[in-house]
């Protein structure tokens, strides 16, 4: 859970400062490095404050534009050519049956790719907490909604999504953060297999 939340969030927004802090001398930083996942190479020479100026405008020119732009959405990527496609409604309906509602401060729509680690990680809290309160039926049930919902959406887009970052970018911060995306999906995929 945590992973999918760290990730969506920096997919929802620019870091922050602190986040840079935390990242260059915090202990998910140090988790990161341990994974060869660098986030801040190139930017050591930075303060906190540069960084999160430097990775806004990187932000900005990746996956908002002005300008031509990288979609960071599942229906996008996917080859739909436009916003709410099929894609889309499928991962909405997902949340629906999961009674998933994204915070109200996050403005995007259902298949941004930060929302869909946000659902994610409210999958694993939720299967974790049933775990714990002997729900193993119910825990069942949200293992097998996950496992449903990466094999039919993140599985499916996110590599093509890692590869045109870093086509595009130009600091690695958001090459490794989208590398650490599909690495993390593939490994998921990879579990649920029968061995």
């Amino acid at each position: 859970a945590s992973v999918c939340d760290f990730l969506s969030g920096l997919f929802l927004h620019e870091p922050t400062p602190p986040q840079l802090t935390d990242l260059s001398e915090g202990e998910q930083g140090k988790r990161l490095l341990a994974m060869g996942c660098d986030l801040l190479a190139d930017l050591e020479s930075l303060s906190p404050e540069e960084q999160a100026h430097t990775l806004a405008v990187e932000y900005c020119q990746l996956y908002v534009g002005p300008g031509p732009h990288l979609s960071p959405h599942e229906a996008v990527v996917r080859g739909e050519g436009r916003h709410w496609g099929e894609h889309t409604v499928s991962v909405n309906n997902a949340y629906l049956q999961a009674s998933f509602e994204m915070a109200a401060e996050v403005r995007e729509m259902p298949d941004h790719i930060g929302v869909e680690f946000a659902f994610l990680a409210v999958l694993y809290e939720r299967q974790a907490a049933l775990n714990q309160s002997d729900s193993l039926d119910e825990a069942g049930a949200v293992r097998d909604a996950r496992e449903k919902f990466i094999a039919e959406h993140l599985s499916q887009w996110v590599e093509d999504f890692a590869k045109q970052t870093a086509d595009r970018s130009k600091l690695p911060f958001y090459r490794a953060l989208a590398e650490l995306a599909a690495e993390w999906i593939a490994q998921e995929v990879k579990g649920t297999q029968p061995q």
